[in-house]
């Protein structure tokens, strides 16, 4: 995570959000497209203040790079599956 000159402080909240979001790269999770049906999700590239956010255990498209739509591939990932795939064996 990186601060841009004359940037506001993050806080607590999107920190935590955001280590956790890395973290599930270097577990092997992929950016996904949630749209509405699990907001809140912390593998997207949307934090919402105030909402608490999870890996959510729904098949979701990926979105590499990212754009407001999703994989034009329909690609899909379900974060949740793969973070207790590669935690747990």
């Amino acid at each position: 995570m990186f601060l841009q000159a004359g940037a506001n402080i993050p806080t607590p909240a999107y920190t935590a959000d955001a280590i956790a979001h890395e973290v599930g790269h270097g577990l092997g999770l992929r950016h996904i497209y949630p749209g509405a049906q699990a907001p809140g999700e912390v593998m997207d590239y949307d934090f919402a203040e105030g909402m608490r956010e999870s890996f959510s255990d729904l098949v979701q498209q990926i979105v590499e790079p990212p754009t407001a739509t999703g994989d034009p591939q329909t690609n899909t990932h379900n974060p949740y599956y793969h973070l207790k795939r590669y935690v747990l064996g």
